[in-house]
C-alpha cells in the first residue's frame, strides 16, 4: 500500500487492488454512459453466460441491542 492524501488529519492509504477495482468499475460504467439500468442488465447477462450457479440469499434482519 502507498500513502495517499490526508483527510481531516487522517492519512488515507492507497491500496492498488482497490484502485484497480475502482478503475474497472468506472470503465464499465462509461461503456454504458453511466446508465444504471444498462449496467445492471450487462452484469446480469454476464452472470447468465458465465455458466456458474448464482445464489441469492435472503436478506438478514439486524437485531437491535438493549441499549
Amino acid at each position: 500500500m502507498q500513502s495517499g492524501r490526508i483527510n481531516n488529519g487522517v492519512k488515507i492509504m492507497k491500496d492498488p487492488i482497490v484502485e484497480e477495482v475502482r478503475k474497472a468499475r468506472e470503465e464499465h460504467a462509461l461503456r454504458f454512459n453511466n446508465d444504471l439500468s444498462k449496467i445492471c442488465a450487462d452484469l446480469k447477462e454476464q452472470e447468465r453466460v458465465s455458466g456458474k450457479k448464482i445464489v441469492h440469499l435472503p436478506a438478514k434482519r439486524f437485531q437491535t441491542t438493549g441499549s
